[in-house]
């Protein structure tokens, strides 16, 4: 055969046959990181390797998936829907671990949860005992992430449910309350305001703070951001962070007031090292809600988990 034929031929080949299918994966990545440099992180590899990757994946595709502005990528129409796609094919992949078990054992896979830190209740602990008892060979992939990666995780479709906090109107996101909570402020034993019973709210607005990340407009927590302004709060936020114990631990350094939620802080009001603030009711509710998606395809060990878990918090 000539060489002209052989490069006709190749060239008619169908994509399917062409694609190197490892793009995918970086591809996904990428858009997950919305960035070439923390995908190179994640999958330890080069920066110039994504790159590359990036570069090869849009030449088999035959169009531009990513433009760059600045310091941001974003994804053209055409790469929205190849990412869709690779999403779809990451949901069946994850299939293939049960698909191949032995067809004896009537349920088997893996289930993973992205949760918020400082979820603590007794309920839970149970039904995970109670869950791996009933279901030996399905095991559990926990990740702890801030409250808006456990919603972007679930809206993704990259965890098979999540537990943090969540506001209305996120599209086929659906919820259960699993602990109802209730933020207030709280100074530590090291502020001046400690042990202060005539306190009124006007006494704590020119406060330093110390606030969650999630503490902004348009984040899980930005009920609390709503109640500063609406007060008049003209203190700084000197320190922040995802997680409930640190923001309890630079509460409890003296570097500022802050909210946490009641259950969590009264262990150390009891002990003497927190004291809680006005407003004496506290300001706002934020629960604590398992999340999942309604769109999602999900295994049987994944249906499983959700459903018993559902039905384990009667609210």
């Amino acid at each position: 055969m000539k060489r002209e034929e052989i490069s006709s031929s190749t060239t008619r080949r169908p994509l399917y046959e062409r694609l190197d299918w490892n793009l995918f994966r970086v591809f996904s990545v990428i858009v997950h990181e919305e960035s070439i440099t923390k995908a190179a992180t994640r999958l330890c590899v080069t920066q110039s390797a994504v790159s590359q990757s990036l570069r090869r994946f849009e030449e088999q595709i035959g169009c531009k998936l990513m433009v760059r502005n600045g310091n941001n990528l974003s994804l053209t129409s055409v790469g929205e829907k190849i990412y869709n796609i690779s999403m779809s094919i990451y949901e069946e992949v994850r299939k293939i671990e049960e698909a191949t078990e032995n067809n004896v054992i009537s349920v088997t896979g893996r289930v993973k949860i992205s949760m918020i830190s400082g979820f603590r209740s007794h309920d839970y602990d149970t039904f995970l005992g109670d869950f791996h008892r009933k279901y030996p060979n399905v095991s559990l992939d926990i990740e702890i992430c801030s409250a808006s990666e456990v919603i972007m995780a679930t809206i993704q479709k990259r965890s098979s449910l999540g537990i943090g906090l969540i506001k209305s109107g996120y599209k086929n996101i659906e919820y259960k309350i699993l602990l109802p909570q209730r933020y207030a402020f709280y100074c530590s034993s090291r502020h001046r305001l400690f042990g202060r019973t005539d306190l009124v709210i006007e006494d704590i607005l020119r406060e330093d703070f110390v606030a969650f990340t999630a503490d902004q407009i348009g984040f899980p927590l930005s009920s609390i951001a709503f109640f500063r302004d609406s007060r008049g709060f003209t203190g700084r936020i000197v320190a922040s962070s995802p997680n409930v114990y640190e923001i309890k631990r630079l509460i409890n350094a003296g570097i500022g007031i802050g909210c946490l939620p009641d259950h969590i802080a009264q262990f150390d009001v009891d002990s003497g090292n927190l004291w809680k603030l006005p407003p004496n009711e506290g300001i706002v509710d934020a629960n604590i809600v398992m999340l999942w998606n309604n769109k999602a395809q999900k295994s049987s060990a994944e249906q499983i988990f959700i459903e018993e878990l559902k039905r384990s918090f009667v609210t």
